[in-house]
């Protein structure tokens, strides 16, 4: 069985893997442009040793984090990311950790930082980058680079291969379905 798409006539098959690969193809698209863009992300300033020791675990890393956010420590925050162009973020109040757990599925952690003044908190990722820890701000790269842009990602695409697979079912039913009937048109010409 053939499909015509403008003046091209093609099997069913090869339209139908063509389909099926999109998903797939948009992804990894996707994360190739991602990757691409942020190949110089680190500023190599950041990633001394000293540093690299120095906030060597996630938990280095939040308890830091928090502090820097409370007095305002802009340098301090720019270290803690490690990004050639900081991200800024909200500061001021009292901040305190309140939590630091892993990401299921993911090298990040999830670091909670309270305001206990304020009675509000926020969440910050923290990943792995060039032999220490960081803060991670909520861009693709962090989606990526931690595996959460999956969880975006599949829905739609099982969505897609579902509407696929429905419609190649309807196609063969109907295929089946015009074979075993007769052809209309030479019953008519018979009379």
């Amino acid at each position: 069985m053939r499909i015509t798409i403008g003046r091209r006539s093609m099997p069913v098959v090869t339209v139908a893997i063509a389909a099926a690969l999109l998903p797939l193809m948009a992804a990894a698209l996707y994360v190739g442009i991602v990757r691409l863009a942020n190949r110089d992300r680190f500023d190599p300033a950041y990633f001394t040793p000293e540093l690299n020791v120095k906030y060597s675990t996630p938990g280095h890393v939040a308890n830091a984090l928090a502090g820097a956010l409370q007095a305002n420590d802009q340098a301090v925050l720019a270290r803690l990311e490690g990004l050639r162009q900081p991200v800024a973020f909200p500061t001021g109040g009292e901040r305190s950790m309140a939590l630091l757990r892993p990401i299921a599925k993911s090298t990040y952690y999830m670091a909670m930082i309270t305001d206990d003044k304020a009675k509000s908190y926020r969440i910050y990722r923290l990943g792995p980058a060039q032999g220490r820890w960081v803060v991670s701000p909520d861009d693709d790269y962090t989606l990526v680079d931690s595996g959460l842009w999956l969880a975006a990602w599949l829905p739609p695409a099982l969505i897609w291969w579902v509407v696929e697979a429905a419609s190649l079912i309807v196609l063969g039913v109907n295929t089946l379905l015009k074979r075993g009937r007769p052809d209309q048109t030479r019953l008519h010409d018979a009379s």
